[in-house]
């Protein structure tokens, strides 16, 4: 198991002033954050987390050749072409050398430092000497890095090839092309496919001179070739490039879900799990620190209602029993995400792997609300893919990633942008979870699962909601609605319950459809008899969702007190409850670790792609692309046909 410094607490202490929590530019711009606790809560010290991940680098002989003989410092995060550059201790700017002097010093000191006996990186030599002394030019190694090229020494005429297009086209052109082609392929076919690559952008090389017309008549004159058969999904961009991949990925989201296979149906006919991940060593808790996360300590205590139902032995038995059969369904292992940790490991830069690691857990915790484990890993990969890649966040997600709670899922990622982190009194769900991913299981996620079941089991009128407001069709069918499921409900209070307001007009006059909704009072007609508790305890939605500012403390308290008695985490425990208690407090997810789910996500992404699953996996932890979502857009032309005929009926309904 991979050993790591915890990152479970860094997103708790970054500063307002940091645009940029998760590093995309430089992972270092992290400051503790100065929060004033309200007098209510307990002023106790705050723990700074932040990492500076560059500390401690070693350079290799190159770098301290370069320092030594030019007073070139490593570690730097230098621009391309400014002398300037960030202090990472200070966070002030800096005159210093440029990324391309500094480069061009790197590939003349090196074959000296090389022929030394001293250890380098060979490949990473090589690479930056053929760039810089290549048909690119000197400096192109700072313009145009090639990731991944496995140049070695004898990759120059590779290299030369790459410098030439790079400088004819684009240096992304080049970059996109690297490993596609044979290094002894003609350049005429290395321009060739920049060409189909660049597409309507125009090459710096004079065109060639336009055939003959005879020639041109010829070969018109020749039998058409039978045209090819349609190309999978990741070459539909001519290129197997991550950006080419993400737009693959959207555009088969975005399809109408009719003949599209939902991610339900392929995960029933494919149960096998532990192929990406080693997961044969989840119960134990991570190697990281464990610490608890400061709460809201009421200045009048915890409510009256949380300490009596939690004081209550029938209660207390009920839970722990639940509890044990969540154990056995797997809730000890349910949190831990090590094995994701180190396949990241692999795959991201060492000094960014913190960051990286902490954003998708924190993006998997904003969107979490009210989703199901497989959708929350989905629109969790969506938003994280956007703040990887620097892009906006939309008003509203793809098709294919929305939610019910799409709203406040966007919410909650602008949130963690503005903030550079979660307001802890303020939501401290959402933060625990991050926190639980990330491998600190001394603090409990109480979501809503984990708070119906104290309230189901001791039948407490307390705990039920006092409203409850759903969208209806039409007043009809939402009467309907009320007196099926409620039969003691007097016709009267049902119709009371139920609201119509008529639709607004649009610009152009029209007047749109009425909005019809219910309120459903569940403490009022529990306590009126219009609904026995027998059939309230076996309705989950009618209990309350979330615990009050006063109860989350204590709460958590409790619980961690009886994870002690049982040995194990309270993380364990709660992720125990909530498998155990799952058919009581209406959970509709399958009942497997988290990891477990995305790795059935990547699986579902690549099989619908065509592609290789490692690779999804590794595009996926890099931020470059989403996972996959079931295909479940609307059909936009079909929705406006229906929409239009009503508004038709509606309009000879009321002339």
């Amino acid at each position: 198991m991979a050993t790591r410094k915890s990152s479970a607490a860094s997103t708790l202490s970054l500063g307002a002033k940091n645009r940029d929590p998760y590093g995309t530019v430089n992972p270092l711009w992290r400051v503790p954050v100065r929060t004033k606790v309200p007098e209510t809560r307990r002023e106790t010290p705050k723990r700074d987390f932040s990492v500076n991940v560059r500390r401690g680098e070693a350079p290799d002989a190159v770098k301290r050749a370069l320092q030594e003989r030019f007073g070139l410092e490593p570690g730097i995060d230098r621009s391309a072409l400014l002398p300037l550059a960030r202090n990472p201790d200070t966070g002030e700017i800096e005159l210093t050398a440029p990324q391309l002097l500094y480069d061009a010093a790197r590939a003349l000191a090196a074959p000296s430092v090389i022929l030394s006996g001293q250890p380098v990186d060979l490949e990473s030599e090589a690479q930056n000497l053929a760039l810089n002394f290549s048909g690119a030019g000197l400096g192109a190694g700072a313009l145009a890095p090639l990731e991944g090229a496995a140049l070695g020494m004898a990759g120059g005429v590779s290299a030369r090839k790459l410098g030439v297009i790079a400088s004819e086209y684009s240096p992304d052109i080049a970059r996109r092309l690297d490993g596609l082609l044979e290094p002894d392929a003609p350049l005429a076919v290395w321009r060739d496919a920049a060409d189909r690559l660049a597409g309507s952008a125009k090459s710096n090389v004079p065109p060639a001179p336009k055939a003959p017309a005879k020639a041109l008549a010829k070969k018109a004159a020749k039998k058409p070739a039978p045209p090819k058969p349609a190309a999978p999904a990741i070459i539909s961009s001519r290129s197997g490039t991550p950006q080419a991949v993400a737009k693959d990925v959207l555009r088969e989201a975005s399809k109408p879900s009719k003949g599209s296979p939902s991610y339900a149906d392929w995960r029933a006919k494919n149960t096998d799990t532990g192929k990406l991940f080693d997961l044969s060593n989840l119960s134990a808790v991570p190697n990281v620190p464990q610490f608890q996360i400061q709460r809201v300590n009421p200045a009048r205590g915890p409510s009256e209602r949380i300490v009596d139902v939690l004081a209550n032995p029938e209660v207390e038995q009920g839970i722990n029993e639940t509890v044990q059969r969540g154990i056995e369904g797997g809730g000890k292992e349910w949190y831990n995400t090590d094995p994701m940790l180190q396949r990241m490991q692999g795959v991201v830069p060492a000094s960014q792997v913190g960051s990286t690691y902490a954003r998708l857990m924190d993006l998997m915790a904003a969107t979490s609300p009210r989703a199901r484990v497989p959708d929350n890993v989905r629109t969790g990969t969506y938003y994280n893919y956007l703040l990887s890649q620097g892009m906006p966040v939309p008003s509203s997600p793809s098709g294919g990633y929305g939610s019910i709670a799409q709203k406040l899922h966007r919410d909650n990622v602008l949130g963690l942008q503005q903030r550079g982190g979660w307001d802890i009194f303020k939501n401290p769900k959402p933060a625990s979870f991050s926190s639980n991913l990330q491998g600190n299981q001394q603090v409990a996620t109480i979501d809503t699962h984990n708070f119906r079941l104290p309230g189901i089991l001791s039948a407490d009128p307390r705990f039920l909601e006092t409203s409850i407001a759903e969208l209806a069709k039409t007043p009809e069918s939402a009467f309907e609605t009320l007196k099926r499921q409620y039969p003691g409900l007097l016709d009267d209070i049902a119709m009371s319950a139920i609201k119509t307001k008529p639709g607004k007009v649009n610009k152009k006059g029209e007047i749109g459809e009425d909005v019809t909704s219910i309120t459903y009072r569940p403490q009022e007609w529990v306590a009126e008899g219009y609904i026995p508790m027998e059939d309230a305890v076996n309705d989950p939605a009618l209990w309350a969702s979330k615990p009050r500012d006063n109860e989350y403390q204590y709460y958590e308290q409790w619980q961690q007190d009886q994870a002690r008695k049982l040995g194990i985490s309270p993380a364990q425990y709660q992720a125990s409850m909530w498998l155990g208690g799952g058919e009581a407090t209406g959970l509709g997810s399958a009942a497997e670790p988290f990891i477990g789910t995305v790795e059935a996500r990547v699986r579902y992404t690549a099989d619908r792609l065509g592609m290789d699953p490692e690779t999804v996996l590794e595009m996926m932890l890099k931020g470059e692309i989403p996972l996959l979502a079931k295909g479940g857009a609307v059909d936009a032309k079909r929705f406006a046909v229906k929409r239009k005929a009503r508004k038709a009926k509606k309009a000879q309904r009321r002339g």
